[in-house]
């Protein structure tokens, strides 16, 4: 069970600094970034949204990035 948990509690504290890294690059590029191309063109978010929302969207991309192998760029082109 302790193992586990280790597991279980690496993956958070990892997910949280790979958050925190996308929400930084996203003020260091504040022309043009992730959070303005998926998210506010797209209309998830608006300009007064609460921080906390943008930071549990950037989880969510961080789970992505730990999770999934790519972003689905390169994709098969036949069977």
């Amino acid at each position: 069970m302790w193992n586990l948990a280790k597991i279980i509690i690496f993956n958070i504290i990892f997910g949280h600094f790979i958050s925190t890294c996308l929400l930084g690059i996203s003020k260091i590029q504040s022309d043009n970034n992730w959070v303005l191309i998926k998210l506010y063109n797209n209309g998830l978010l608006s300009d007064n949204q609460p921080w906390f929302e943008i930071y549990f969207w950037s989880y969510y991309w961080a789970c992505t990035i730990m999770i999934t192998v790519g972003f689905g760029d390169i994709t098969p082109v036949n069977y």
